[in-house]
């Protein structure tokens, strides 16, 4: 295979479909070229931008596609970012309306290999999530469970900061949920519903569990939360009950 600058590797199951090439000679019109997609098992097929492919293969029922002038971003909000930064054609062969992003979920994607080194995989992530909690992350738990949620704040912020891996999600989640029950205290409601919803992004990539934290149950009970918050409305915030506010769980190993 010849090098490409960006290679990612779908699912296993995935198959590639393209659509029919628009007759030679018409002009393109605000659709770009045809469409190229990825099916995936469960049938649901994902776009992607045809004019930045530069090579795509099928191996061992999974679909690899290589883009010339994407750049990969990382997890961002629970999925994975790709940039255009570079055209691959003339810009009257490409649409006006193209996107500049692509958005990948990450349960979509086995690999993404820039310049021939893996950046992100399946495997990368389970082995990010076997690790043992550190200690400022059991710090920043024990925080949240006791309620002290500006604490549990500033002590998560530090690690994720200090993480350069997108396991630093998974601190950034717990973070921005512990966030949410300090604005359902200040009755900001706006800031509840957002820091909630947005907790919830960036923590779905690594349930049910990664280093010991149990993701799943935190999640179930955010949303539990999040639609008691909704249902209350700005008025009536202050009534809020705060036993169902959540806590969050450690599986012990073997769970």
């Amino acid at each position: 295979m010849t090098a490409v600058p960006l290679l990612v590797t779908f699912v296993h199951g995935s198959s590639l479909l393209r659509e029919t090439d628009l007759p030679q000679g018409l002009p393109i019109v605000g659709n770009g070229p045809p469409g190229t997609f990825v099916r995936l098992p469960d049938g649901l097929r994902v776009s992607l931008p045809t004019d930045q492919i530069v090579y795509t293969d099928e191996v061992d029922a999974c679909v690899r596609v290589g883009f010339g002038g994407m750049r990969f971003d990382g997890l961002n909000r629970g999925r994975l970012r790709f940039t255009r930064v570079r055209e691959m054609h003339p810009e009257s062969e490409l649409s006006p309306a193209r996107s500049h992003t692509m958005l990948l979920e990450p349960s979509w994607v086995g690999a993404i290999v820039v310049d021939d080194r893996e950046a992100w995989s399946t495997e990368m992530m389970s082995a990010w999530c076997r690790e043992a909690p550190p200690p400022q992350l059991l710090a920043g738990i024990a925080e949240f469970n006791r309620g002290e949620y500006f604490e549990q704040h500033e002590t998560l912020e530090l690690l994720w900061r200090a993480e350069p891996r997108p396991v630093r999600q998974l601190y950034q989640g717990i973070l921005q949920i512990g966030v949410a029950f300090h604005h359902i205290r200040r009755a900001n409601h706006h800031g509840a519903v957002y820091m909630l919803r947005r907790g919830a992004l960036y923590l779905q990539p690594f349930a049910p569990c990664c280093q010991s934290v149990d993701v799943a149950a935190l999640l179930d009970d955010a949303a539990a939360a999040l639609a008691a918050v909704e249902r209350l409305g700005a008025s009536r915030l202050p009534e809020f009950d705060w036993s169902i506010a959540p806590t969050v769980r450690l599986r012990v190993s073997g769970q």
